[in-house]
């Protein structure tokens, strides 16, 4: 199965496969925009209206005003995250992902987010650990849920199949249109999470040999 995104709702970079993403650039709440501390030229609300009008270079400009004035400021780091992983530079998108959730551990984009860029570079461990902190973060998150039953099938020796049924099943429930992601024949039925597939293999792990992952959140 796949990871999906943000945007559709986060997820990885634009480019990322669909069930894990990249997601929107993120505003931050009127009564937050900035830090009182911050000594920023523009809020970060202006600095995502100026990457919405196109001006990516600008805003990635501006956020990064905003985090040399107060290095707390999560919004500054996960929009840079962003800026940075539709431009390719997974490594700086995943350094500013993690001061994001330095910033707040419970900030549920950047832990999603770096949990599907880690899954994309294999790094399977470190994706199960971001992504269940993001379903944590926000339960009803149906992508997370998703890319994390993908994640816990991928290990070879640590695959958690009962885990993952149960992830893949929520995800499911709180968004149906997810199976569309499996590249099943449309008059064939899908492979059910639990059964038992090809050579007595859980369905689960049947299913994600042809799921796609969903993408990254945006801002």
């Amino acid at each position: 199965m796949g990871v999906s995104t943000g945007v559709e709702k986060k997820g990885f970079a634009a480019k990322a496969l669909r069930g894990i993403g990249c997601g929107l650039l993120i505003a931050a709440m009127a009564a937050c925009s900035t830090s009182s501390k911050s000594a920023a030229p523009v809020s970060v609300n202006q600095a995502l209206q100026d990457y919405l009008n196109g001006n990516v270079s600008l805003a990635k400009s501006e956020f990064q005003g905003i985090v040399k004035a107060d290095p707390t400021n999560k919004y500054g780091w996960y929009n840079l995250g962003v800026i940075a992983q539709g431009a390719g530079q997974t490594s700086t998108a995943a350094n500013d992902y993690l001061l994001a959730i330095k910033a707040d551990p419970t900030f549920e984009s950047p832990l999603y987010n770096l949990g599907v860029l880690r899954f994309q570079s294999n790094q399977i461990p470190d994706a199960i650990t971001y992504l269940t902190r993001a379903t944590v973060a926000n339960p009803k998150d149906a992508n997370a849920h998703w890319n994390l039953g993908l994640a816990l099938i991928r290990p070879a020796t640590l695959a958690d199949n009962k885990r993952a049924t149960k992830e893949l099943n929520l995800a499911l429930k709180l968004n149906p249109a997810l199976i569309n992601t499996l590249n099943v024949p449309k008059k064939k039925p899908a492979p059910t999470a639990g059964g038992t597939g090809p050579g007595g293999s859980g369905g689960a792990g049947a299913a994600a040999k042809k799921a796609s992952t969903t993408t990254s959140k945006a801002p």
